[in-house]
C-alpha cells in the first residue's frame, strides 16, 4: 500500500511543490484573499473532474502562479516554486523525506486524504490539494 501511495505523491510532485509554497506564505501570512479566493475555485473546479473545465483551470492556475510568484519575489518565501519543483525532482530529497516511519507517517498525513483498498490492493489514492482520485 505504502508503495501506491508513494507513487502516487511521486507523479503528482508538482501539485506538492505548489502546496508547499503555499503554506509558507500562508505561515507568514502572505496571502491576499485573491490568492485565497482563487485556491478555493481551482479545488472546486478540480473535484468536479471535467475534462472541459481543462482550460479555465489552466487560465486560474496561470493567474494564480503570477500572484504566488509576486508574492515570493516581495520576499514571502524562502524559495520559489521553480526551487520546490526541482528539490522534488530528486530522489535524494524523497529518501531523506521518508527516512524514517515517522517522517514517512507525517509526509502521507500531510498530503493524503483517502485511501481506499479493495481485496488487498489500492483502489484509489485522494490527495488533499484538491484533485480528483484516482483509480488503479
Amino acid at each position: 500500500m505504502l508503495d501506491a501511495v508513494m507513487q502516487r505523491l511521486w507523479e503528482k510532485r508538482e501539485l506538492l511543490a505548489y502546496g508547499s509554497v503555499v503554506d509558507e506564505l500562508r505561515l507568514k501570512q502572505r496571502l491576499s484573499p485573491e490568492i485565497k479566493e482563487l485556491q478555493g475555485q481551482i479545488n472546486d473546479l478540480r473535484l468536479l473532474d471535467d475534462v472541459d473545465l481543462k482550460e479555465v483551470i489552466t487560465k486560474k492556475e496561470a493567474r494564480l502562479n503570477a500572484l504566488l510568484q509576486k508574492c515570493v519575489s516581495d520576499g514571502g518565501s524562502r524559495f520559489t516554486l521553480s526551487d520546490a519543483l526541482n528539490a522534488l525532482d530528486q530522489p535524494a530529497v524523497w529518501a531523506e523525506m521518508t527516512k524514517t516511519p515517522e517522517q514517512t507517517r507525517r509526509l502521507v498525513s500531510q498530503w493524503v486524504e483517502q485511501i481506499v483498498v479493495a481485496d488487498g490492493a489500492v483502489e484509489h489514492v485522494r490527495l488533499r490539494a484538491g484533485e480528483p482520485a484516482t483509480y488503479t
